[in-house]
């Protein structure tokens, strides 16, 4: 039966500390992309909000200066 080589089981071991480190990082980048994205949201619901508001302003002016209000 062969037993389990110390050498080896230290570089497992080395390099599941590296998977773990790498892991940790890209949950802490996830985290940010998500809040990026959240703040992007709300920056289309306000860009469309004032667009539609433009739109309805300049519609009721043209409106009422080339349709003469009808």
């Amino acid at each position: 039966m062969n037993g389990i080589d110390p050498i080896e089981f230290g570089r497992v071991l080395a390099r599941l500390d590296d998977q773990d480190r790498q892991i940790a990082e890209m949950r802490k980048d996830i985290k940010s992309l998500l809040a990026m994205a959240n703040k992007g949201k709300g920056s289309l619901l306000t860009l469309t909000s004032i667009g539609a508001i433009v739109g309805a302003v300049l519609t009721e002016i043209a409106r009422h200066l080339i349709f003469n209000g009808k």
